[in-house]
């Protein structure tokens, strides 16, 4: 009954009594793919339970949910940032879709953590050198997933706590993404 169901909802084929994954469960459902979503569950449930404390956040005049990515450990930040790629990969490249970059050369993904806007521009525009800059604690997530992609050698990664100063470098653009 579950293949059965799989195939009825274009999960699976069926081929010579064999099963295997339709182009889009192969996307989106195997863990590695470029597009993979099954890690996203991981995201929106502390964005959900963060959403659910809005009302005690307004009442007490302080945030209840805090997302404070200064202070995750490595585990915490390894979940968010593999729930999240997919998305923040998608936004970059809406991000080229609805503006012309063309003119641009240097772009700058501030608090950029999964690289996945950064990636997702560059994958789009062969004329942008892209830097993600983040917390210390965010790079070796950010270098994880770019180093896979077939874009790695344009974009670069910076330690930096863009809260307390100033970044080095020099940007034609910058893009923040969910930074507030």
């Amino acid at each position: 009954p579950l293949l059965s169901g799989l195939v009825d909802a274009v999960l699976l084929v069926v081929a010579n009594d064999r099963c295997s994954n339709t182009a889009e469960a192969a996307s989106f459902l195997v863990t590695g793919s470029p597009n993979y979503v099954g890690a996203r569950h991981l995201t929106l449930s502390r964005q959900w339970c963060g959403l659910v404390k809005t009302a005690d956040s307004i009442k007490s005049d302080g945030p209840q949910a805090r997302l404070d990515f200064a202070t995750m450990s490595p585990e915490e930040l390894e979940n968010f940032y593999s729930g999240s790629i997919a998305t923040a990969r998608a936004a970059g490249k809406v991000l080229v879709e609805r503006y012309d970059l063309s003119a641009y050369r240097r772009l700058a993904d501030v608090a950029g953590g999964s690289g996945g806007v950064a990636r997702g521009v560059t994958e789009s525009c062969p004329n942008i050198q892209a830097t993600v800059v983040d917390l210390q604690s965010t790079i070796p997530h950010t270098r994880k997933y770019l180093d896979t992609t077939q874009v790695s050698d344009r974009i670069g990664v910076h330690a930096a706590n863009v809260v307390e100063g100033p970044f080095p470098g020099s940007y034609d653009i910058a893009v923040m993404r969910n930074f507030i």
